[in-house]
């Protein structure tokens, strides 16, 4: 039985992974398309070319923060198996951690960012009438995004923490690497592809590694005390 809990927590955390890799593929692409599509705009049509890299970064945000939301039920589902194995008390932490925390961080990140993209139009047109009303939006609505954001980054550092633990565990260091790589790319995704780049090698690298802790557990290898 608590075998089974071992290898089900660690192939849930294994799809939140790979749930997580086609969200990153998703920005990556759609920082790509804002990027060239603000590149042909702006010399033309200035104004239209903020409004558009605006409202791509922002819908961009909105569409990673859904899928996100989709990868944390399975992620706190995971390492709720996992704190119930007992193998690791921090296991639990990290559950709570990731069941609130990241929920609140998401809704904060997802509230914040449909309030930013309803105000994108107005702030284009600022010196007409509304547009301060528009400005005073995209504030509030970024000021709730960057509280989600300081929350997640809270959570990732406990998270980068229990993988850790779970390379230990489970002998599988490819789960600790991913996850450090994973960290520094969502740190580095202010720089567009490089970010993006790091991140799709962290979850790769941490979706074989899981693999491998499943193999150890199925083949007696692990859990190591």
């Amino acid at each position: 039985m608590e075998r089974n809990l071992h290898i089900e927590g660690l192939d849930l955390l294994r799809k939140a992974t790979i749930i997580g890799l086609v969200g990153a593929l998703i920005a990556a692409a759609a920082g790509f398309i804002g990027g060239m599509g603000m590149a042909f705009m702006a010399p033309r049509r200035p104004l239209a070319a903020v409004g558009a890299a605006i409202g791509m970064a922002t819908a961009m945000t909105v569409l990673s923060t859904i899928i996100n939301l989709v990868a944390w039920y399975f992620r706190f589902r995971g390492w709720g198996c996992l704190c119930e194995t007992k193998v690791e008390d921090f296991f639990c932490t990290t559950y709570t951690a990731v069941k609130w925390g990241l929920l609140v961080a998401y809704l904060l990140m997802l509230i914040g960012g449909l309030a930013m993209m309803a105000a994108g139009p107005r702030i284009v047109g600022r010196m007409r009438p509304g547009g301060m009303g528009g400005l005073a939006a995209h504030a509030t609505g970024g000021a709730a995004m960057g509280l989600g954001g300081l929350i997640a980054l809270v959570v990732a550092i406990i998270l980068l923490i229990a993988y850790f633990k779970v390379a230990r565990i489970y002998d599988a260091p490819n789960v600790k690497w991913g996850a450090i790589l994973s960290l520094v790319g969502a740190l580095l995704s202010f720089t567009g592809v490089l970010g993006a780049v790091i991140s799709l090698i962290g979850l790769v690298l941490l979706y074989m590694g899981l693999g491998t802790a499943i193999s150890n557990v199925q083949s007696g290898a692990a859990p190591k005390k």
